[in-house]
């Protein structure tokens, strides 16, 4: 009889957990489907980058830090004569957005949404290595003493002498792209975040990538066609492209990062979203080649 009965708890207890770790998995499923939904929303907006561009298109440039974003500001301005406009400055008036050329941006998110149906995003970017943009914005932040949050950046790097100190105790910029593409912060990051953010890339960016930087500026110059392709025009490219690339680090005192050393180890942790979402980027500027058959890659 009292076997019988602890054979009943634990019938009980059983069907109690398998209750609670169904409803825990649905829930978890409404979770990932409910942040997807409410970030997706605005990717409503921009056109597949596969769909033929419309006049009323606006090319919208997502700048990733450290990723040759400002040499492609000035390629646009210098080299295709367009109208650039930063994305902070449409914030209180985004009415001023069928007047420009170009926005350029780095709060992807906040920028989509001053779009509407009328207005539709064209979305382009450079990608980089993560590891090497994370260490090229340190190197980056000890010398830049004309940015605007030069004064923020050297409070916050106070003590942290080398990049190895800089990745033990500072926790910003940690898997910036998947963060910024699914608006879900660091902390909160899974492996589907990853998923989620290539299925964004795929859609509806176009992709440079920072080592390709050449090929990159003309696949851009295709797709929204920019200008011709004069000789003034391949020179000024040239110029930003190789010969002065703008805000490049000058390379004093750095650090060198390579693969298996401490600082690589701990990115491979801290970075680790970002690293696979490159990869997979790597492979969508690839198969992005197909829209640009006539153009021979440009080393």
């Amino acid at each position: 009889m009292v076997a019988w009965k602890l054979q009943q708890v634990e019938i009980r207890n059983l069907y109690v957990f398998l209750v609670l770790t169904t409803s825990l998995l649905v829930l978890e499923c409404s979770h990932r489907k409910l942040i997807f939904d409410k970030g997706s929303k605005v990717y409503l907006l921009p056109r597949n980058v596969e769909e033929p561009l419309s006049q009323s298109d606006v090319p919208l440039f997502w700048h990733i830090p450290k990723s040759g974003g400002s040499s492609i500001k000035m390629t646009m301005i210098r080299c295709f004569n367009l109208n650039v406009t930063i994305g902070y400055s449409l914030f209180e008036d985004p009415s001023l957005i069928p007047f420009v050329d170009s926005i350029m941006s780095v709060e992807l998110f906040k920028t989509l949404t001053l779009f509407n149906s009328n207005q539709h995003p064209r979305i382009f970017t450079m990608i980089r290595h993560p590891f090497h943009r994370i260490h090229s914005l340190f190197h980056y932040q000890k010398y830049a003493t004309h940015e605007k949050y030069y004064y923020f950046w050297s409070i916050l790097s106070k003590g942290q002498h080398t990049f190895l100190d800089f990745l033990k105790h500072n926790k910003a910029n940690q898997n910036f792209m998947v963060s910024s593409l699914t608006n879900i912060p660091n902390h909160r990051l899974e492996d589907y975040h990853v998923e989620q953010a290539t299925q964004i890339l795929a859609n509806n960016f176009l992709i440079g990538l920072t080592e390709k930087f050449n090929t990159s500026v003309h696949r851009f110059q295709k797709y929204f066609e920019w200008n011709n392709n004069d000789t003034y025009t391949e020179k000024c490219i040239e110029h930003f492209a190789f010969l002065n690339p703008v805000n490049k680090n000058p390379h004093k005192n750095y650090t060198k990062l390579s693969e298996g050393n401490k600082e690589w180890e701990i990115l491979l942790e801290t970075q680790k979203y970002d690293l696979k979402l490159y990869e997979n980027a790597k492979e969508i500027f690839q198969h992005q080649s197909i829209m640009f058959h006539s153009l021979t890659e440009i080393i």
